[in-house]
């Protein structure tokens, strides 16, 4: 079962999706994704994997109107068909302040973590802090750990990857205000 998050929380009073206990809790998903953020805000995710196979993405955020204060630490997104985590079909930069800390993506058949959007800036204010993505593009040959297009102020931070068919870091067109720092590929 996919985890379709059902409503935002507080700024101040995130709402809190993690793991009872010790380990990390595995979302299976379903066809198209194992975690999905369509226009919602003030979210924690800590300590869960995406083991999905047979979705799309690992985990997938879109939004028409505003994503913001989004948090994933201690996740592992792996296995997914195309990305293991995608933003993409922001309007105007409606993804905002994303954090990433100590993630895994891997294993997926192309991108590991993905920014996309063909034109215009798609999400501003990024972070990837003390994140691996380690071999992707299993079944296009040509994808990356990491692959950023329209996008601003994305940074990475003690970021590692490795083993990916392609590129460790493709930073693409459209990206502005965009840093990499002590990453390794």
């Amino acid at each position: 079962t996919a985890l379709i998050v059902p409503s935002s929380g507080a700024l101040g009073a995130p709402i809190l999706f993690s793991s009872y206990g010790t380990g990390n809790a595995i979302i299976q998903g379903n066809a198209n994704y194992g975690i999905r953020v369509l226009d919602k805000s003030n979210l924690i995710f800590r300590n869960l994997n995406t083991a999905n196979a047979a979705a799309s993405y690992g985990v997938q955020m879109s939004g028409a109107t505003r994503i913001e204060n989004v948090l994933f630490e201690n996740c592992d997104f792996g296995a997914a068909i195309q990305a293991s985590v995608i933003l993409a079909d922001g309007t105007l930069g409606s993804i905002r302040r994303i954090r990433f800390v100590t993630c895994t993506a891997h294993n997926s058949g192309q991108q590991g973590f993905f920014i996309y959007q063909t034109s215009g800036i798609c999400a501003r204010d990024v972070a990837f802090v003390d994140c691996t993505s380690y071999s992707n593009g299993v079944t296009a040959n040509v994808h990356h750990g990491w692959y950023v297009s329209y996008a601003d102020d994305v940074r990475l931070t003690r970021c590692t990857s490795y083993s990916n068919a392609g590129h460790g870091f493709q930073i693409q067109t459209g990206v502005t205000n965009a840093s990499l720092r002590e990453c390794y590929a």
